[in-house]
């Protein structure tokens, strides 16, 4: 039964996370779709993307040893 908690927990985690990696890159995806002016729109959603993923990706390592630890 704990493992099944975990499972469910996880995707509730995860959830606000890659929220906004979608949302940025549908809009992205929109952009491009659009007209001259989109590809500059297009590599904001980009940025916001890289940005995001560093943040999250630099968080994620600093966590993960002490997680693993029990501290």
């Amino acid at each position: 039964m704990q493992s099944r908690s975990r499972d469910v927990l996880l995707g509730i985690l995860l959830f606000p996370i890659v929220t906004p990696v979608i949302v940025a890159g549908a809009k992205g995806t929109a952009a491009l779709m659009a007209r001259a002016r989109g590809s500059v729109w297009a590599m904001v959603w980009l940025k916001l993307i890289f940005v995001f993923d560093v943040v999250f990706v630099s968080l994620s390592m600093w966590a993960f040893g002490p997680l693993t630890r029990g501290e």
